[in-house]
């Protein structure tokens, strides 16, 4: 039995530890990705300056909509992962009583 609860527990530390390198994972990528962008910005290049879809959007604008969707999809997908990891917890706190 003890050996079960010191698997688990194990199994719970990696999890975390997981979690933990997955958001500096994505902290530092945000950060990147917005100082490119704010670069490019910057330098206004003429790939990005361009309309398209007429006259109203330019690459920019589709360009800064493209990272909102992705910094959504991180913020969803390392609530997934920390939502699984609080029920590994609550599992391994639940077979120490």
């Amino acid at each position: 039995m003890a050996d079960d609860i010191s698997e688990d527990e194990a199994r719970l530390e990696r999890a975390l530890r997981a979690q933990e390198r997955l958001g500096w994972i994505i902290s530092a990528l945000a950060v990147l990705l917005t100082a490119g962008f704010m670069v490019a910005l910057t330098l206004d290049w003429p790939l990005l300056a361009r309309s398209l879809f007429g006259h109203a959007v330019t690459g920019f604008a589709v360009v800064a909509m493209g990272l909102l969707s992705l910094f959504i999809a991180a913020i969803a997908l390392f609530s997934a992962v920390a939502n699984r990891n609080d029920a590994l917890r609550r599992a391994v706190t639940k077979g120490d009583r």
